[in-house]
């Protein structure tokens, strides 16, 4: 959901992603275990979408 240049090529420090528009899987399996990893890093971002579509996620 970031505009382009928004992020580096590089890997994101999760902390950078506090605030940041999101589309994640459905709360099933191990997504709640996802946002907990993001939170405890010192991340909240914003849902904005939740999807269980592969071709959704993999952009």
């Amino acid at each position: 959901m970031a505009r382009r240049g928004a992020f580096s090529d590089e890997p994101v420090p999760l902390k950078q992603l506090d605030g940041a528009p999101l589309v994640t899987w459905p709360s099933t399996c191990d997504q709640p275990r996802m946002e907990e990893a993001l939170t405890r890093a010192g991340a909240a971002p914003k849902i904005v979408f939740r999807t269980a579509g592969n071709e959704t996620l993999q952009m």
